[in-house]
């Protein structure tokens, strides 16, 4: 019984660096804020990116793993932790200035994904790619920003409400 216990935990280990050791996918559409219109000079970037597990004695908590925003240019604007603490099971609020980025994160289902994202002021731009996360993402596909696998990760940017 242990050792088939030990052969499944080996086996998901060895899947899990395979998927993290290869290329990114790298996405062309850019994920922007629920549909809204705002004039502030700042918006709001939250990842929900794939989550490790972290146990403490009796209880498991799920934290998101880190990410890091470049400019389009490909310089790294910041890295985020995503996470206060291992307990903390909540991905970090960025704030950014108006403008267009690119997020590099770890996806529940496509690894390292690099993702273009659009921050409008005054709005909150979310990316979804921790596949049990409900977001409140677009439910009609022509306002959707899928993965190649089919994962919704986020409204399509210049929607209109």
């Amino acid at each position: 019984m242990k050792s088939q216990l030990l052969l499944s935990l080996l086996g998901a280990w060895i899947i899990n660096i395979s998927i993290s050791s290869a290329s990114p996918l790298v996405l062309q559409e850019p994920v922007g804020p629920t549909p809204a219109e705002s004039h502030a000079p700042r918006g709001c970037l939250v990842v929900y990116s794939a989550t490790d597990q972290k146990n403490d004695g009796d209880v498991s908590y799920f934290y998101h793993t880190g990410y890091t925003i470049y400019t389009m240019d490909g310089k790294v604007l910041q890295n985020v932790a995503n996470h206060i603490s291992v307990h903390d099971e909540n991905p970090e609020r960025v704030l950014l200035p108006v403008g267009t980025y690119k997020v590099e994160a770890e996806s529940d289902k496509d690894g390292t994904v690099i993702v273009p994202v659009v921050i409008q002021g005054g709005r909150t731009t979310k990316v979804n790619l921790e596949s049990s996360s409900n977001i409140n993402n677009p439910k009609t596909a022509d306002a959707a920003v899928k993965t190649p696998s089919g994962q919704i990760i986020g409204w399509r940017a210049g929607q209109k409400s």
